[in-house]
């Protein structure tokens, strides 16, 4: 045997042996990925039927992010239901549900942009700095300002329009803005401004005849 094919076979000898070490580990990853993730997709699922009609004890019983949640899920149950589901919302709730829908824009990797050409983000937008200043996040309030503006700007090429924005975003595009917004959202207690939100106006979430519903289910 020459000191090639020795190699060769030394070599794939190699490979063939982490190759059997390497797949069943792989495989029991893969398998321990797809349960985590049916488990969260049945939790979800279990969460959105929970929520959908929520009551005072309901309420009561959550805080923080899960309080946000439950919020949520009572809105997007409102939404699967009625198409002009928007004007039905009280203030409280397009105010958590817009800053959710922008949220959910941001994180998918669409930038801000994004969500002010969607067609369903149309109702949000006309007081869309309100509801983050509802919630006391002014500096997100305030790169959500300028996002409108910019926005505008691309709309209309009207380029004037950039005396209304701040001195310190007149230079940033949508994808500074989006960076911005995100470190803003992450880098301060936003999830606990909205949660706090959402205890101080709870009577606004309750739905009237929500423990009916929940019998029915």
């Amino acid at each position: 045997m020459s000191n090639n094919t020795l190699v060769n076979v030394i070599v794939w000898s190699a490979f063939f042996i982490i190759m059997l070490i390497l797949v069943p580990f792989s495989l029991k990853r893969l398998r321990e990925n797809r349960k985590y993730k049916a488990k969260q997709e049945a939790q979800y699922q279990s969460d959105r039927l929970e929520y959908a009609y929520l009551d005072e004890k309901k309420l009561d019983a959550l805080s923080g992010e899960k309080l946000v949640e439950a919020v949520i899920y009572q809105c997007l149950r409102k939404e699967d239901e009625d198409d002009n589901y928007f004007q039905h919302l009280s203030e409280a709730e397009k105010t958590i549900y817009a800053i959710y829908q922008v949220n959910q824009t941001v994180s998918s990797n669409a930038g801000l942009r994004s969500f002010f050409i969607s067609p369903a983000s149309e109702p949000f937008l006309k007081d869309l700095v309100t509801y983050y200043k509802n919630i006391g996040a002014f500096d997100v309030a305030e790169v959500v300002r300028n996002a409108g503006i910019l926005n505008k700007i691309m709309e209309t090429d009207d380029d004037s329009l950039e005396k209304d924005m701040s001195p310190e975003y007149v230079t940033y595009n949508f994808s500074d803005l989006t960076h911005e917004y995100v470190t803003l959202v992450v880098g301060t207690n936003f999830t606990t401004k909205m949660a706090q939100y959402v205890e101080e106006h709870k009577e606004e979430f309750i739905e009237r005849g929500a423990e009916d519903e929940t019998v029915s289910r």
